[in-house]
């Protein structure tokens, strides 16, 4: 008698195992179906970029045809030219991303140097991420302009002008 008191008792263990088990599953299932709906609500959010009729391109240029920057400038901006010839072109821009994602540069508050302010010596305050884009990007891709100005051709010969693009919580009073 004293072992069928042990096979029930090591039965009773195992069926509350297994229905533990079933319900981990059960939960488990469930918030997989979760992650699946909120990925599909994720992918139909509009993010604001515009990625109908958009083109995109890699653009590698070889180094002995295009030695510096400023050759490379040069190639892109004759480029934007050639292609804003073609009928129905709308607005042609570079960037060395794609949005929302892909590479991005970042650099320390503390290489900022705003005239007239000190510099902070109390570490770096955090990073400024910043991408390359040529003027019109915003346009290209729909994004709407919430205050200031878009860029123009004069910036790329004026860095002053990059830190007003900066919030004012960011910049030192």
């Amino acid at each position: 008698m004293e072992a069928s008191s042990e096979d029930a008792t090591k039965f009773a263990v195992y069926r509350r195992l297994i229905a533990f088990q079933i319900a981990v599953s059960l939960m488990l299932v469930s918030v997989a179906g979760m992650l699946v709906q909120s990925f599909e609500h994720l992918q139909r959010l509009a993010y604001g970029v515009r990625s109908e009729h958009v083109l995109l391109a890699d653009i590698s240029l070889g180094f002995n045809r295009y030695p510096n920057a400023a050759a490379c400038e040069q190639f892109l901006y004759a480029l934007i030219d050639r292609l804003r010839t073609i009928p129905g072109t709308a607005a042609v821009a570079f960037s060395d991303t794609v949005p929302p994602s892909g590479f991005v540069h970042d650099r320390p508050f503390s290489n900022f140097v705003v005239n007239g302010v000190p510099i902070s010596v109390r570490g770096t305050g955090g990073m400024v991420a910043w991408r390359s884009i040529t003027p019109r990007y915003f346009q290209a891709l729909g994004i709407a302009l919430l205050r200031g100005r878009v860029f123009i051709g004069a910036d790329r010969t004026s860095p002053a002008r990059t830190l007003q693009m900066l919030p004012k919580e960011t910049t030192p009073t």
